[in-house]
């Protein structure tokens, strides 16, 4: 009985491999290569549970890459605005399929919106994506901190507060012991 079960394994270790190939092409935002790699899981695998959330992911990776290919992406908080609730509504949970690097790639999109939003002169006024809360839930909290210590009146503001409070604690936890903190609270 239980060389069966490992026969089992061998027979599904072909989706599994495809299935990693195309997650690692989905990292590296390959829009042609995620294509191809799709096919090949298809191919192999074509009731594939997680084909819906894979083909999701592909069409991301050619919208966003032909967005990005646009001199003029995004360049008014409306744009920032609408690819931020695609993330947030289609990718973060299309993401899941693949596993830990899933969480990589939302996390290097937020980044790249960050530096988006800051090119599209998005206030803080809209908190959801201005470009500290996108470098926030991008992990990348020097560029919190930098982003959220610009904003005048930054004193008065709770979001801001908040944005320069975790930037400085999440900073503060990775440098080592004795180690100075480039960021001053403020």
């Amino acid at each position: 009985m239980q060389s069966l079960y490992q026969l089992d394994i061998f027979a599904d270790s072909v989706s599994v491999q495809r299935a990693n190939d195309l997650i690692a092409e989905l990292s590296s935002f390959d829009h042609i290569t995620s294509r191809q790699a799709l096919c090949h899981l298809v191919e192999v695998d074509p009731n594939h549970t997680g084909l819906p959330q894979f083909q999701v992911l592909c069409d991301f990776v050619d919208h966003w890459v032909d967005s990005r290919n646009d001199p003029d992406w995004p360049r008014t908080p409306s744009a920032v605005a609408e690819e931020e609730q695609l993330i947030r509504e289609q990718i973060i949970p299309a993401a899941a399929v693949m596993g830990n690097a899933g969480g990589d790639l939302v996390r290097n999109c937020w980044g790249i919106l960050a530096k988006a939003s800051e090119g599209a002169g998005v206030t803080p006024d809209h908190c959801d994506f201005f470009a500290a809360e996108l470098y926030l839930r991008g992990k990348q909290f020097h560029d919190v901190v930098r982003t959220a210590q610009r904003v005048p009146g930054k004193e008065m503001r709770a979001a801001v507060q908040r944005w320069l409070r975790l930037g400085i604690m999440a900073v503060g936890s990775q440098n080592k012991p004795g180690a100075q903190c480039c960021v001053t609270p403020g």
